[in-house]
């Protein structure tokens, strides 16, 4: 075997240096480099490790795949229909744009070109970002299973993001928009509802939790969420109200697979005839989300027990999305400073 069919080349980039293995393909005859990362021992172990593959002829070449195959490989791999749903809307919305033959194909000038047309398109800075992280998401997936050769950059795609305080209900709001969930569509429905406002579960969330994952009994009633978007689990602790609202909806659902499986079709209609029936303007589903998070900070709750409630991977995501704060606030705020005079 030629010993310098393999060998590491150092690349410098603003003030960092990042490790690319180089060879000649012998299928192809031609020159091949994947970026290995910044550490020179993990790329020497790389050139050790693709020198043998290629001396006793493991090595394999990226296997081709279109873009319609790679979608539904990568999608039937995700946990949660709804998160699944969402992906492939966007993973087909780039193969639309831009056609790209097969993962291998896609470039940082395919995704500078994506961000161009979804801005076009109207898309605000907060979208675009999400779907890019998407995208890159997906073809890290496909380098892992040997479907591209590596992920195309992602400096300089990201668009400053200006957020727009969350729609927090007052009390009087939540109240029409339970009410409204039960008369129009009945009890699961305001118990979803209810639910989210009490536990900040997402939607997605909601609909795939089990009544295993549910405790009611004993002195530690608790709501255990699995497979979330942060892909780890989070257990969250519910009042007795809570506990009263799923008892009633488990008398009715005993042998559903849980308490809100049966909810996920046409699930959007619903909201939209309670926000509509309610008469309360301009909130989401995930905007109920919003206002568990933004009520415990608001109530005192030290920001590493929100975290740990929202299931945020990073505390600045928390303070970030919400910790938002209002005129009454601010007056709430200081009148506990209050003292008497001398």
């Amino acid at each position: 075997m030629d010993e310098f069919r393999v060998w590491v080349r150092a690349r410098k980039c603003r003030k960092r240096t990042t490790y690319h293995v180089r060879w000649v393909d012998p299928v192809g005859h031609c020159w091949r480099s994947r970026k290995i990362g910044s550490d020179r021992k993990i790329a020497e172990r790389a050139r050790v490790k693709l020198e043998m593959e290629l001396a006793d002829g493991t090595h394999r070449d990226v296997r081709r795949i279109s873009w319609a195959e790679f979608v539904d490989d990568h999608v039937g791999k995700i946990a949660g229909k709804h998160h699944a749903v969402n992906i492939r809307q966007i993973l087909i919305e780039f193969g639309a744009m831009l056609q790209p033959p097969g993962p291998h194909a896609v470039t940082f000038p395919m995704l500078e070109s994506f961000v161009v047309k979804l801005r076009e398109k109207g898309n605000a800075n907060i979208t675009i970002n999400s779907k890019i992280k998407l995208v890159r998401s997906a073809i890290k997936s496909a380098v892992r299973r040997s479907f591209a050769a590596k992920v195309p950059e992602g400096k300089g795609l990201r668009l400053p993001e200006d957020l727009k305080p969350p729609r927090i209900a007052t009390d009087d709001e939540e109240t029409k928009l339970l009410d409204a969930a039960e008369s129009l569509f009945g009890l699961s429905v305001r118990a979803m509802v209810f639910v989210a406002l009490n536990s900040g579960g997402r939607r997605g969330e909601l609909f795939g939790l089990p009544w295993t994952r549910i405790r009611l009994d004993g002195a530690k009633p608790q709501i255990h969420f699995a497979k979330t978007k942060g892909h780890r689990d989070r257990y969250v602790p519910i009042n007795s109200d809570v506990v009263d609202v799923l008892r009633k909806v488990q008398l009715k659902t005993a042998f559903n697979e849980g308490p809100f499986a049966d909810l996920e079709t046409s699930f959007d209609y619903k909201w939209n005839r309670i926000v509509a029936e309610a008469g309360v303007d301009h909130i989401t589903f995930h905007d109920l989300r919003a206002a568990f998070v933004s009520r415990l900070i608001l109530g005192g709750v030290p920001l590493p027990v929100v975290q740990r409630l929202a299931g945020h991977a990073k505390i600045e995501t928390t303070i970030k999305y919400y910790m938002w704060v209002n005129d009454s606030d601010l007056r709430a705020g200081v009148s506990k400073l209050k003292r008497g005079v001398g």
